[in-house]
């Protein structure tokens, strides 16, 4: 009689310890933080191609909240204009 009590005790808490370990991980999904709906808005900005004094296509970004421009390095493009926007000369042999 005492080895059928102490396996119904044993089954009961192993009832309680499964279903109170399912509610806490409910519980624990349903305070995840939500976002909030204009977190992902992207604001475009101006990017201007132009070729470094090197001959190098770079990009130049605005920094924000100054008059100061950050340059990154692109691969790929053929901009037309330097820096301080005198064009690019052709090379290569002239056509006729």
């Amino acid at each position: 009689m005492r080895k059928y009590l102490t396996r119904i005790a044993l089954l009961a808490s192993a009832i309680v310890l499964t279903t109170a370990g399912i509610g806490v991980h409910a519980a624990d999904l349903a305070l995840t933080p939500r976002q909030k709906a204009g977190a992902h808005i992207v604001l475009h900005q101006h990017l201007k191609v132009v070729r470094d004094f090197d001959g190098t296509p770079v990009v130049m970004r605005r920094l924000p909240h100054s008059r100061l421009y950050a340059t990154y390095v692109v691969e790929r493009a053929t901009p037309s204009h330097y820096f301080n926007g005198q064009p690019v000369q052709p090379t290569g042999r002239p056509r006729f």
